[in-house]
């Protein structure tokens, strides 16, 4: 009997994570997963020579020639990538490129998808005379690029002085999205979408609160169905510095029903201007009462919390979901299995070469890290806000104390100078 076919998959930009996913996701055998490689992607950020229109090309010239019937995007650039393939190949599925671009210019979320936003404004980088809407926003304030894939250059402001100093390094680095002006001139409406043809820098009012939160969910032929709630811990000694995300989340069942509605509105704006067949998810701020302010939205999978998902839900691998839903077939709603989950972030504030900080042999012993650097590495922690993450680890447990407590205990046998990370 001749054996089924294999579906094809390429799988767009792929990070070390979108490896082990494929490799290990459920009915591997139905799938001949197809990386299509760039050096110049890693996690979200981009290289300064990432030539995203010679990329689309080789991308439309390889689905042509091997017959690719699924395109797979688990992180923000590729999903604008796989935006622009659907629109040439008909059979494939995902989301329009206008809804991908209000997730990843920050902006444009604001104006047009958050259905109550916090206060803000937007500077353009290259036109001084834009820096005083910054003045009548206030202080304390957050400036971020308005279309980061990443929170690197998240700097909080306390005066109009050290708006100008982030503004102006800002301004140096703003090189590395070049990749998005060149995507801009080609697809983007310049008078529908104006800031996107220029160096703009979103600048929020700094928003303190009890709790905040990722609802991680995914739209199926415009049906959304929801993931998981997880809830997401900074250090108080570092407020700006992330600490875990922990599944199941808990707050109290009407903030999460609140949190689901408010999803659900986000989505179904997405959804107004083409979002279907991949995932989503929203950070939230949380009040006390209940009320929610949106933090972002991504158009994509929570990737580094597959291990949590995997083990603490039943079916729940997002991977797994996202591979059936670019197939046509609607994935199974996931079920809580009781089991607490924790992906912790080990950060340092340190400015050395890796092997003088983390001890890797900890690591290679430890399944449960998923690095971020190598030995010869340069690490500079000192500049950033947010330190410099130099690994995950992904913990499973009955309890959540359990998770701190494993958690504690593995950071303090991996870093050789944990005085240089946050701790509480």
């Amino acid at each position: 009997m001749k054996s089924k076919a294999r579906i094809k998959v390429a799988v767009l930009c792929p990070i070390q994570r979108d490896y082990l996913a494929c490799e290990t996701t459920k009915n591997r055998e139905e799938y001949d997963f197809h990386y299509l490689d760039s050096e110049q992607i890693t996690a979200g950020n981009v290289g300064e020579t990432f030539d995203i229109i010679a990329y689309i090309e080789f991308c439309k010239e390889y689905i042509e020639q091997h017959d690719i019937h699924v395109v797979l995007a688990t992180h923000d650039i590729p999903a604008i990538i796989q935006a622009i393939l659907c629109q040439q190949f008909k059979h494939l599925r995902g989301p329009s490129i206008e809804s991908v671009l209000h997730c990843l210019h920050k902006f444009y979320t604001r104006a047009y998808l958050d259905p109550s936003p916090i206060r803000y404004t937007y500077v353009d980088l290259e036109n001084f005379h834009t820096y005083s809407n910054v003045k009548s926003l206030g202080f304390p304030s957050l400036i971020k690029p308005a279309i980061s894939a990443t929170s690197l250059f998240v700097s909080m402001l306390k005066s109009y002085a050290e708006f100008e100093e982030k503004a102006a390094v800002l301004k140096e680095e703003f090189s590395q999205f070049r990749y998005f002006n060149v995507f801009a001139d080609e697809y983007i409406d310049r008078d529908k979408y104006p800031l996107c043809f220029h160096s703009i820098a979103l600048v929020e009012e700094y928003i303190q609160s009890p709790y905040k939160v990722t609802m991680d969910g995914c739209v199926f032929n415009e049906q959304i169905i929801f993931w998981g709630l997880t809830d997401n811990i900074y250090f108080s000694s570092k407020p700006e510095c992330f600490n875990a995300c922990i599944y199941p989340s808990s707050l109290p069942e009407f903030i999460q029903e609140n949190i689901r509605q408010s999803y659900s509105q986000i989505v179904h704006r997405l959804i107004d201007i083409g979002y279907d067949n991949q995932f989503v998810n929203v950070e939230f701020f949380v009040f006390e009462d209940g009320s929610l302010k949106v933090m972002e939205v991504n158009s994509r999978v929570f990737g580094q919390l597959r291990p949590i998902y995997v083990q603490c839900l039943e079916d729940g691998d997002e991977f797994a979901a996202l591979i059936e839903i670019c197939c046509g077939h609607r994935p199974k709603t996931p079920k809580a299995n009781g089991l607490f989950g924790g992906n912790f972030y080990v950060n340092t504030f340190a400015d050395d070469i890796a092997e003088n900080l983390v001890n890797f042999e900890v690591a290679d012993r430890h399944p449960k890290f998923v690095m971020n650097i190598s030995p010869g590495d340069d690490v500079c922690g000192s500049k950033r806000n947010q330190g410099f993450r130099l690994a995950y680890i992904n913990l499973i447990a009955t309890t959540v104390e359990e998770l701190y407590y494993q958690a504690d205990e593995l950071k303090r046998k991996f870093l050789k100078c944990p005085e240089a990370s946050p701790w509480k």
